[in-house]
């Protein structure tokens, strides 16, 4: 009788998103500005091509893997680097091939030709699969899998099965070797998986897995987005909305569950819509009302598998917060929800990138008046933002700018 094959702990670390980052419109992930973990690489790659014309150093896969690590935290630098080492060497090896696929999803996002989008989109999942055909027992190649498949927009690409897949594989090889991972990547997987079931409506998969996870004692953070996300009925909010014939109520509730929508909670989406249309109906002349319910609209798109109801409802829901921000172009409150919406739109289809920039920085001229009502977290998301916009517009002399109000920000929170 044959041994068991032993299996072997990966020689990589991975990082994972964390749960509390919110969800965004689409499904279309936008780069995702987190802490590199200790020891991590933190600056543009260093063997890109030389703008100074002086001969860089030959790269190396560990350099493009820490590259490529970089990419996914929005550095497009070392998205550049990384695609040009494993364009090259993609044929030598599955794993190759994988960080290939990869960095082509990932530049993907960045086309201004949705048509080139959506063909390189096809490519990196036609490279992933063979890959995984070639490999199919290499954990690291089922780990880049399912989180490029989990980044692409279900009505555009349908992978949410396939990351369904190879998630439950590599939960299946923690199992059995706890090795294989550290406990708090097993916990993001059993998250991934349960978010995966109820993106395809599979409740009763979705809440054992999240059973699961809570079991475990993880973190408050996966309670907390869990307990937002958790699938559940919205016919009782519904039925609480139709009772109600107070503008002043319905606009209380419409923007609680509308917020409740914005940090993920799937539930609250449509009552939101609802309860702000009713209101808006009664009392059609208040320009913030009329900027929560396009937020709404946008949101719904978010929820949305269809691509024409995605389309539809962002474009509508754009239309109406133009015409509150026309209405009242200094209120911060829609210079806020605007800013948040453009943030996260594909700009392949949506090129608001300027009114990004312009709305977060009338918010920070606000905020250094005191004026803004921005709470700290939001004025880090703010920051943050801004310089992914500034540093995607090639503007370094506003992206310096805003590094150093990020710096000042953090030393006083650590003080």
């Amino acid at each position: 009788m044959k041994s068991k094959k032993k299996l072997r702990p990966s020689p990589r670390s991975y990082s994972f998103i964390r749960p509390s980052q919110q969800e965004t419109p689409w499904g279309f992930e936008p780069p995702v500005i987190t802490p590199a973990p200790a020891g991590a690489v933190t600056a543009s790659p260093a063997a890109a091509p030389s703008r100074s014309g002086t001969k860089a150093k030959t790269p190396n896969t560990k350099q493009a893997i820490e590259w490529h690590g970089l990419a996914l935290r929005g550095d497009r630098a070392a998205l550049q680097a990384a695609l040009a080492f494993f364009q090259q060497r993609h044929k030598r090896s599955p794993l190759l091939t994988a960080y290939y696929a990869d960095c082509l999803s990932l530049a993907s996002r960045h086309g201004t030709d949705y048509n080139s989008m959506f063909k390189d989109g096809h490519q990196a999942i036609a490279l992933f699969d063979q890959a995984v055909n070639a490999a199919p027992d290499n954990v690291e190649i089922r780990l880049l899998r399912a989180r490029q498949s989990l980044r692409l927009p279900e009505g555009f690409f349908r992978r949410t099965a396939t990351a369904i897949g190879d998630l439950e594989y590599l939960i299946a090889r923690y199992e059995e070797n706890p090795q294989l991972f550290s406990q708090e990547q097993y916990w993001q997987l059993l998250y991934d998986l349960g978010n995966a079931y109820r993106i395809l409506e599979m409740d009763e998969e979705c809440q054992s897995t999240w059973a699961k996870l809570l079991e475990l004692n993880p973190p408050a953070s996966y309670a907390e987005q869990i307990e937002r996300q958790r699938p559940r009925s919205d016919e009782s909010l519904v039925q609480t909305i139709d009772a109600m014939n107070n503008s002043n109520a319905l606009i209380t509730e419409g923007i609680r569950l509308h917020d409740l929508a914005a940090e993920g909670a799937a539930y609250a989406a449509a009552p939101a819509h609802k309860a702000l249309q009713k209101a808006y109906e009664l009392a059609p002349n208040q320009p913030l009302l009329l900027g929560y319910l396009g937020s709404a609209t946008a949101l719904l798109a978010r929820y949305a598998l269809e691509p024409s109801t995605q389309f539809g409802n962002t474009i509508q829901g754009m239309r109406m917060l133009k015409e509150a921000i026309e209405k009242e172009p200094s209120n911060m409150t829609l210079r806020w929800l605007r800013g948040r919406l453009t943030a996260h739109l594909p700009e392949t289809f949506f090129p608001m990138a300027q009114k990004t920039i312009e709305d977060f920085q009338l918010l920070l001229k606000s905020y250094k008046r005191g004026a803004s009502g921005l709470s700290p977290d939001q004025y880090s998301y703010v920051l943050t933002t801004l310089l992914r916009a500034y540093e995607q517009a090639g503007d370094s002399h506003n992206a310096t700018r805003i590094r150093q109000l990020i710096a000042r920000a953090q030393g006083r929170n650590r003080s």
